[in-house]
């Protein structure tokens, strides 16, 4: 069995009441005046909600900056720095954004473990100072990072975002993306892109860097009736050696977002909608077809490929008031 290390996260950030960024990077300086409403769930994963009017109302003063709020709400911040025009405005107005963060773990058994944040990056800092060894035996870490936010005209935005704290042993195509309630999916509002670090070492010496944000045109949309999803597809860059240069991939992100409506936009009610990555954990040759898993968890994107993908999803429920 072909073994290599994986060169990940060059450090663990301190932990601080205020809301966290990506693990190796600092916080922004949140106002005070951003009201975010925070709850964690059985499976320690941390919602919040944010309410324009209900901000405006509790400052009194100018809007914070989006960016500022989006921070507060869990997203990183090298996504927001990343985001495009379009999405800053569609952000920007947004009335409310309702948002989840979660720490995934995964075994060799495919057994998924829902960690909180302290414990999933000391349990990723003990494998680095350990050696970790990626192979198809080792354990797993992910943070998802998805939300949902409302601009008027029963028009939403969905975002779903992905980072591998450890990376995975097979690396095949893999799909990121989510599935909404009732919610079309708006053509030619999609807008993704994913990031990569690299060290590639050899006879000259050891360099490092990062990939930068590569945009993503691939994706495929699929609904149940009910459910409606849309997901774009990535290939995950694979280690690999020549005779005299050793290259080796790390800290893959994915981010994604599109629009869309809710299909009966003078009803009132509640609403799910999962962000899901979708990682084929086989070494097998597919063409994808995205579609909504029924015989897992109902509503969630899935390839189609069973006991050869494993979904690592994330659910909000939002309220729709017309």
């Amino acid at each position: 069995m072909k073994k290599f290390f994986s060169l990940f996260l060059t450090g663990i950030m301190v932990l601080t009441l205020s809301v966290p960024a990506f693990a190796s990077e600092p916080s922004r300086n949140i106002s005070p005046n951003i009201e975010i409403k925070e709850y964690v769930d059985s499976e320690n994963r941390v919602i919040r909600t944010y309410n324009k009017e209900t901000n405006a109302v509790a400052s009194r003063s100018a809007s914070a900056p989006i960016e500022d709020v989006l921070s507060a709400l869990g997203m990183e911040d090298t996504a927001i720095d990343g985001l495009s025009n379009d999405e800053v405005e569609s952000f920007n107005e947004s009335t409310s954004i309702t948002s989840v963060t979660s720490y995934i773990k995964v075994d060799k058994d495919s057994n998924m473990t829902y960690l909180s944040e302290e414990d999933a990056l000391r349990e990723v800092a003990i494998a680095k100072a350990n050696g970790l060894v990626q192979d198809k035996l080792e354990d797993t870490y992910m943070r998802v990072w998805h939300a949902i936010s409302y601009l008027g005209n029963a028009n939403y935005q969905v975002t779903t975002d992905a980072r591998w704290l450890t990376m995975p042993y097979f690396r095949n195509k893999d799909a990121v993306g989510a599935s909404v309630q009732f919610l079309t999916v708006t053509p030619n509002s999609v807008s993704s892109y994913y990031s990569y670090d690299y060290v590639k070492v050899s006879g000259a010496g050891t360099s490092s860097g990062s990939s930068g944000n590569i945009a993503i045109r691939n994706y495929d949309t699929a609904t149940d009736g009910t459910f409606y999803g849309c997901a774009v597809y990535v290939d995950l860059p694979n280690d690999y050696s020549t005779g005299t240069t050793t290259h080796r991939y790390s800290n893959f992100f994915v981010h994604m977002s599109y629009k869309g409506h809710r299909n009966f936009p003078g009803i009132a009610n509640w609403f799910n909608s999962n962000g899901t990555y979708i990682h084929v954990h086989k070494t097998i040759t597919f063409t994808p077809s995205l579609s909504i898993d029924s015989k897992g968890v109902a509503g969630v994107i899935s390839l189609g490929l069973e006991d050869e993908e494993e979904l690592r999803t994330v659910p909000l429920e939002v309220y729709y008031t017309p």
